[in-house]
């Protein structure tokens, strides 16, 4: 994916673990496409616990990076630089993998509205620029 660049559906594998396994990497999803700042809006897919976020719940299938049931953690939430995002994914500290397909990457999406969870700034950015179309 040497050309890959940021856009809404595209994910990214960033090394984001707990204390216990920090070269962990979850599933990032781009929820919007760059704005007129260059930023983009992402969330965290981790694996489901009891007492988990329920807004948007994942099965195994619902992307080929996926093997167990997994949620949307709304609260980690966070805008970045498209530019430092594909640069990141040049160097290879980030990985880039397969689109989430659109019906799926709707319920994601749909969540930030929905969840409590959703820091209130990543909330106003998603109602803004949700609609961006992939020129800016």
């Amino acid at each position: 994916m040497a050309d890959w660049a940021p856009r809404r559906g595209g994910t990214l594998l960033i090394v984001s673990g707990p204390n216990h396994d920090p070269s962990r990497k979850h599933l990032f999803v781009i929820c919007t496409n760059p704005n007129t700042e260059g930023k983009v809006l992402l969330v965290s897919v981790c694996s489901r616990y009891d007492g988990c976020d329920e807004t948007c719940l994942l099965g195994p299938k619902a992307h080929a990076f996926l093997n167990r049931p997994s949620y949307i953690l709304y609260q980690s939430a966070w805008t970045a630089s498209a530019r430092f995002l594909q640069e990141s994914a040049a160097n290879q500290s980030m990985m880039p993998r397969e689109d989430f397909r659109p019906s799926i990457l709707e319920e994601i999406c749909a969540g930030f509205a929905k969840s409590d969870e959703t820091p209130p700034e990543c909330r106003l950015f998603y109602e803004k620029y949700k609609t961006v179309s992939s020129g800016g």
